[in-house]
C-alpha cells in the first residue's frame, strides 16, 4: 500500500516526480497495488493523467472536468464540468464518514459509519 501526502502544487507548473517514478507508481497501481491519496496529495500533478485517474477527484478548478457530490440520500451525483463549486474549505464542522465499499481491503477493521470531530 502506498500512502501519498506529496503536494507539489495544484497548478500546471507544479513540481513533478521523475518520469520513471511516475511510471513505476502507475504500473504498481494498474497491477492492483493499493494507493491512498492523503489530504493535500490530491492537489498534486495537475497534468499527470494517470494520477488524476488514480485519485478520482482532486483539488481542481470546476472547469477541469466533471465532479462528484454525495447528496443527502448518499447517492453519487455527477456534476458537469464547469458547474458546481471549485476547490476550497468550508467552515469547520463535525461530519459522518460512510464507507462506500466495505469489501475493499483498505478499511479493514473500520466501522461502516462514524462521526468524526473536526478540530482546527
Amino acid at each position: 500500500m502506498v500512502v501519498n501526502n506529496f503536494n507539489g502544487g495544484h497548478l500546471a507548473d507544479g513540481i513533478r516526480w521523475p518520469e520513471r517514478v511516475e511510471q513505476a507508481l502507475d504500473s504498481y497501481v494498474r497491477r492492483g497495488g493499493g494507493f491512498v491519496s492523503y489530504h493535500a496529495a490530491n492537489n498534486a500533478f495537475l497534468k499527470w493523467d494517470a494520477y488524476n485517474e488514480m485519485i478520482g477527484l482532486g483539488w481542481r478548478d470546476a472547469s477541469f472536468g466533471p465532479g462528484l457530490i454525495i447528496d443527502e440520500k448518499e447517492t453519487v451525483v455527477v456534476v458537469p464540468a464547469g458547474e458546481g463549486l471549485g476547490p476550497g474549505h468550508g467552515p469547520a464542522h463535525n461530519f459522518v464518514m460512510t464507507m462506500r465499499d466495505p469489501r475493499h481491503r483498505s478499511p479493514t477493521g473500520c466501522r461502516s459509519t462514524g462521526c468524526t470531530p473536526w478540530s482546527s
